[in-house]
């Protein structure tokens, strides 16, 4: 087993081929075998557990709301609207919370020798299930996060392998965007105009 105390890594396993769930040209499949490891990581969660919430994760659009004295920035000022909606309805409306892989899109998913597919980087996270759709929404690329035909037939699947409601998976799928598109900003990195175009195109799943 080996470690860097430096980076804070310990490796547990080596995946072997080790290719992400990116490098799949076929989209439906690729949704279907991210829905499968959905299905399988869902756990209860742990009595007494101290994992990070959603609720709290959402707190990340205060921030952005205190950043710009109350106003919106360079986002769209509809969508943060949005997002921030969808929070609260969808947090006020939850199923009982159970333990999530929290980041779970296309590149924390590799082929393995043990197993065709395993889940990596795990953030742990307390939510309902529908709240671990959307990583894998806003995920691999721009090309296909802002597709609407390919963002509906995803929502199509995940609703057939997971018996998820439509609605729920697309409202968070906004909300998150519009996070992670904070979050990007925040930490000064590039992409958080890519987020904000994936959550328009969500948009119009709401119609």
């Amino acid at each position: 087993m080996d470690f860097s105390v430096d980076l804070g890594v310990l490796l547990l396993e080596g995946l072997t081929p080790g290719r992400t769930l990116a490098l799949i040209d076929n989209d439906e499949a690729a949704t279907r075998i991210a829905a499968q490891l959905m299905r399988e990581l869902c756990r209860p969660l742990p009595l007494n557990a101290s994992f990070s919430t959603t609720a709290q994760w959402a707190d990340g659009l205060r921030r952005l709301r205190a950043r710009f004295d109350g106003g919106t920035g360079p986002f769209p000022r509809a969508l943060v609207e949005t997002a921030e909606w969808f929070f609260r309805e969808l947090l006020s409306s939850s199923e009982p919370p159970v333990l999530l892989h929290g980041d779970l899109h296309h590149r924390n998913i590799l082929s393995a020798g043990r197993r065709p597919w395993l889940a990596i980087d795990p953030k742990g996270l307390a939510g309902e299930p529908a709240y671990e759709v959307g990583a894998l929404l806003r995920n691999p690329d721009v090309r296909l996060s802002t597709d609407e035909r390919v963002q509906r037939r995803r929502i199509d699947i995940l609703h057939d392998e997971l018996a998820l409601d439509r609605d729920r998976m697309v409202g968070w799928g906004i909300a998150q965007a519009m996070l992670s598109a904070w979050w990007s900003y925040e930490d000064s990195e590039g992409g958080w105009k890519s987020a904000c175009a994936c959550a328009e195109v969500l948009m119009r799943l709401t119609k």
